[in-house]
């Protein structure tokens, strides 16, 4: 596949978005934009360094007290609804993957509104207030195999999309943690549209989840990284602590060591209020026209503005009202 060197000043080489213009921390030669060259010095410096690495970590950014009271809040919140979540516990009794807890669990939305350095940052990145789109909770590792989620979080414009993953236990080898291909981000992306012809024979039958591209995508991507000399490594974080990652940051979790330790953290997917995201069959057919707003309902916590799901679920199974929890 084409275009596996890193980027240089136009970071897709292989087929270029029509659909507005992409954020200024897409492009290698990021220090010449003016969006750039209008931040703080302090600004700067963090942008600098979640550039070369395509991720940022903020220390201590949730007080030890919130997290421990979110963990005991969340158990008792998963007693109280066993009827729905004990179905899907595992082997050892914890839950994986609730999708969008954060609206039926308000201590999600009190925990996001707190990181506020970390919010402050993607404030800037995005020219824009941060929202919350979509939301993952974890009670255990997620143990997931490297891949880039812009294929799942495909924005229009392209990109004006971060992960946003909270610790609220240690994250360790042990009990999994992150794992991060630093430098990743400064991939070529491909020729997505050529990819899913391939697969396809046409852009316009390329459904919003086609397991099959999605694989191929990601196993391209991997072996890009390979062929730079860019290895997985894995990134331990302390209770408290909250990572960003670049939307185009391979990455994944770590296999568990011990799979009876809980690992309580949450991914916020985010982006500019307002902005839409679409799936694959966007992703894959970067040249197709669509909506720049989005057309989901938004509510407020604490002057942070989430879309309004309509349902919970647990590993995209089991889909549940949020007024329905108790």
């Amino acid at each position: 596949m084409e275009n596996s060197s890193m980027f240089g000043t136009s970071p897709l080489a292989a087929d270029a978005n029509t659909d507005g213009p992409l954020p200024w921390f897409m492009f290698s030669d990021y220090t010449n934009d003016s969006r750039y060259k209008r931040l703080s010095s302090h600004d700067k410096d963090l942008a600098d360094r979640f550039m070369k690495d395509g991720f940022l970590v903020f220390k201590n950014e949730i007080s030890d007290a919130q997290t421990r009271e979110t963990v005991a809040l969340f158990n008792e919140f998963a007693a109280r609804n066993a009827d729905y979540f004990d179905p899907f516990r595992d082997e050892f009794g914890y839950l994986h993957r609730i999708v969008n807890l954060h609206l039926a669990f308000p201590p999600l939305l009190k925990l996001f509104a707190a990181a506020k350095n970390a919010l402050a940052f993607q404030d800037v990145l995005f020219g824009g207030p941060t929202s919350i789109y979509t939301s993952l909770y974890y009670e255990r590792g997620s143990s997931q195999t490297i891949h880039r989620d812009t294929p799942y979080f495909t924005t229009r414009p392209e990109y004006n999309y971060f992960g946003m993953w909270f610790a609220l236990e240690d994250a360790t080898q042990q009990n999994g943690c992150l794992e991060v291909v630093r430098g990743g981000h400064l991939i070529n992306e491909i020729n997505r549209a050529n990819l899913a012809v391939e697969h396809f024979g046409s852009l316009d039958a390329v459904p919003a989840v086609p397991s099959g591209l999605f694989d191929d995508y990601q196993n391209i991507v991997i072996e890009q990284c390979k062929s730079n000399n860019l290895e997985k490594e894995k990134v331990e974080l302390n209770r408290g602590d909250v990572l960003i990652w670049h939307p185009q940051l391979p990455h994944g979790g770590s296999i568990i060591e011990d799979r009876t330790k809980t690992r309580h953290s949450i991914v916020m997917h985010t982006v500019a209020a307002r902005t839409p995201v679409y799936q694959a069959n966007a992703f894959f057919n970067p040249q197709r026209s669509l909506p720049l707003e989005s057309y989901w309902e938004m509510d407020e916590f604490d002057g942070r503005q989430f879309a309004r799901h309509a349902t919970v679920e647990v590993m995209h199974q089991g889909p549940r009202s949020p007024s329905e929890f108790r």
